[in-house]
Order: C-alpha cells, then sequence, then structure tokens
C-alpha cells in the first residue's frame, strides 16, 4: 500500500508540475468541483459536497457549496451550504487553496446551526482545467449557540476531491 501511494504521489507530482503554469485561477474563470471528506472523534461521518465558484480576480474566487454529511454510527444525515471566498497561491509544486466560508448546518431531525469553515487545501493540476484537491478544513459548528456550549470544531482526517476550472 505505501508503494502504490508513493507511485501516485510521484506521478501526480511530475505531471502537476508540467500544468501549473497552464491552470487557470484567472479572473472570468468558473470553478467546478466536489469532495469527499473524513471525520472520526465520538462517531465516523462522511461528507461529500459539491462546489462552484467564480473568479472575481485573479486567484480569488467567491464560491457556494452544498454539503450531505452521513453519521455512519449514528445513522443520521445532516445537511448544510456555504459561501465564501477563496484565495489560490502556486507553490512550484502545488497551488495552495485557503480562505474562509460561512454556512448553516441542519442536523437530522435539529434545528439550523450557524457554522464557519478555514479550509486549507492543496491542488495538484492534471491539466489547465482540471486538478486533484486534498487537505484539510477546520469547521466551527453551532456558533448559534450563545453560551458556546454547542461549539463543536472538526478537523477531516481524509480529504480528496476533483476541481474543473472553464
Amino acid at each position: 500500500m505505501k508503494k502504490l501511494a508513493t507511485l501516485v504521489g510521484i506521478v501526480s507530482l511530475m505531471v502537476s508540475s508540467q500544468a501549473m503554469a497552464a491552470f487557470q485561477t484567472t479572473e472570468g474563470t468558473m470553478e467546478l468541483g466536489g469532495a469527499a471528506a473524513f471525520t472520526v472523534g465520538d462517531s465516523m461521518v462522511l461528507d461529500v459536497a459539491p462546489t462552484v465558484g467564480y473568479f472575481i480576480m485573479d486567484n480569488v474566487e467567491v464560491m457556494a457549496s452544498f454539503s450531505l454529511q452521513m453519521d455512519l454510527d449514528a445513522e443520521t444525515t445532516h445537511i448544510g451550504f456555504g459561501a465564501g471566498g477563496m484565495y489560490y497561491m502556486d507553490m512550484d509544486m502545488f497551488i495552495l487553496k485557503t480562505g474562509i466560508a460561512v454556512g448553516g448546518f441542519i442536523p437530522d431531525g435539529g434545528d439550523m446551526m450557524l457554522s464557519l469553515s478555514i479550509p486549507v487545501q492543496a491542488l495538484f493540476p492534471m491539466n489547465d482545467h482540471v486538478a486533484i484537491v486534498t487537505g484539510a478544513t477546520v469547521n466551527l459548528m453551532d456558533l448559534t449557540d450563545s453560551m458556546g456550549g454547542g461549539l463543536t470544531i472538526a478537523a477531516p482526517i481524509g480529504y480528496l476531491g476533483v476541481q474543473a476550472h472553464f
């Protein structure tokens, strides 16, 4: 398994270094993407999240997202949505994507909660329009709890997605 992961990493870096210079993060570019993430803590959670975005200037994107979180232990499903801004930085071997997003989170059978997400992701371009995305996102959930007692911080340990820019 380690050999396969190493081989995939090396091939990704070789391909991505060729596509880096032409990857589309310029003003007027549209982004369509999606990812899956796993969170392990008190329970195991699978999060599937499609995104759409638009570059308002070079390397600056406004985005919207939807998420479907499935708690595999409690057998519950939660729905989330968000909007925010992202910044892309060319780091030679990959593109670093970070920003902030504010969203709503509706737990199964509960009231809507306010959430704040801070992603730190690495994009490995496969060509000038498609990239593989990996990284982590810190999610601050239940910001509407006035006492702060319901505030939780979640940092998914596995995040893998694909982004297309056109």
